[in-house]
């Protein structure tokens, strides 16, 4: 993968983060995202919670 490949796919993942407002969740001490449900139980295994913490590894990844 090229330098401007990465760059591409890098500003895709950033795009798409923020779309969905993934960075906007809170983290835990170890810096995972998780969501909460009306009760306040935290939840690791929520779609959004799964998609934060892929993403900001795969950003991790290409940065």
């Amino acid at each position: 993968m090229t330098e401007e490949e990465k760059k591409i796919l890098l500003d895709a993942l950033l795009f798409y983060r923020d779309e969905r407002n993934l960075d906007g969740l809170p983290m835990d001490k170890n810096y995972r995202y998780y969501d909460t449900n009306s009760n306040g139980t935290i939840n690791y295994d929520s779609v959004d919670a799964k998609d934060a913490n892929n993403l900001s590894n795969l950003i991790q990844l290409f940065s």
